[in-house]
C-alpha cells in the first residue's frame, strides 16, 4: 500500500525488496520475438548483454525509491542503494561445462574410480553460467 504522499506524487509502487529485484531477474514473461528457448544456446555477449539490460531496469526502479526516501522505509531504501552499488557490467562470462580431466584428456570414466588420476584430476563441472565483475 502506498503512503498518502507516495499516492500525491503517483511514483509507481516498487518494493525495493522483491527478490525479482534483487536478483536482477525481473519478471518470467520472455518477449515473443526470442522464439524457442530451447532452440538456442546463450553465448557469453548473450548473457552479459542480459545482465546489462537487467541491472538498468533494476537500477531504475531503485532511483524511483531513493528520490522518493520519504514514501518509502528504511529497509526499501537500504535494498535500492545495495541496488545502485551493483556492478553495471560483467567483465567475464564462464560458460557452463561438463566435468573434464584437467588436461582435456577426452574421458569416458568421469566418475568413476581413478578416471583421470593421470592426467591432471577431474575439473568438475558447472551447470549454470558464472558472471565475474571487475
Amino acid at each position: 500500500m502506498l503512503s498518502d504522499k507516495a499516492q500525491a506524487v503517483r511514483i509507481p509502487l516498487v518494493s525495493a525488496i522483491d527478490p525479482s529485484i534483487l536478483d536482477l531477474q525481473l519478471g518470467l514473461e520472455f518477449p515473443d520475438d526470442l522464439g524457442d528457448l530451447n532452440a538456442t544456446s546463450a553465448t557469453e555477449l548473450d548473457i552479459s548483454a542480459a545482465y546489462r539490460e537487467k541491472r538498468e531496469l533494476a537500477g531504475q526502479a531503485a532511483q524511483v525509491v531513493l528520490d522518493h526516501r520519504d514514501c518509502f522505509n528504511d529497509l526499501y531504501a537500504d535494498q535500492a542503494s545495495r541496488i545502485q552499488r551493483s556492478p553495471a557490467e560483467v567483465s567475464e562470462v564462464v560458460m557452463p561445462s561438463p566435468a573434464h580431466c584437467r588436461d582435456g584428456w577426452p574421458s569416458t570414466s568421469i566418475g568413476r574410480q581413478g578416471a583421470c588420476s593421470h592426467h591432471g584430476g577431474v575439473v568438475p563441472g558447472s551447470l549454470w553460467a558464472t558472471l565475474l565483475f571487475n
